[in-house]
């Protein structure tokens, strides 16, 4: 491959079919369990909840003249909140107080 300057080796379609076949009775089960959430369960998911959308209005309310419609509390529960959050203020974080900061931290 290295010789022929190709970097990535498509074997479509002679090879598919074989390739296919060989993996076809080993396919594996996807079996789904749904485990309802315990009163103490919920009690703590709302706590949690209550204590981000607060840090985000405070955000919000601290910086006014900060642009952060992005920021809202169902934008905030995914995995890439902090990243979303850290391009909004990384522009302006040598303007933000030190209070600011610290809810950012949490």
């Amino acid at each position: 491959m290295h010789s022929l300057f190709v970097k990535e080796l498509f074997i479509w379609p002679r090879f598919h079919v074989t390739v296919q076949s060989s993996f076809k009775p080993f396919e594996a089960q996807l079996v789904e369990l749904h485990v309802p959430l315990s009163e103490k369960m919920i009690s703590k998911q709302t706590n949690i909840l209550d204590l981000m959308n607060y840090l985000v209005h405070e955000i919000k309310r601290i910086n006014r003249t900060v642009d952060l419609e992005v920021i809202t509390i169902e934008n905030y529960v995914t995995k890439k909140s902090h990243t979303i959050l850290q391009i909004q203020l990384d522009c302006i974080w040598y303007q933000l107080n030190s209070q600011t900061k610290l809810i950012v931290a949490d």
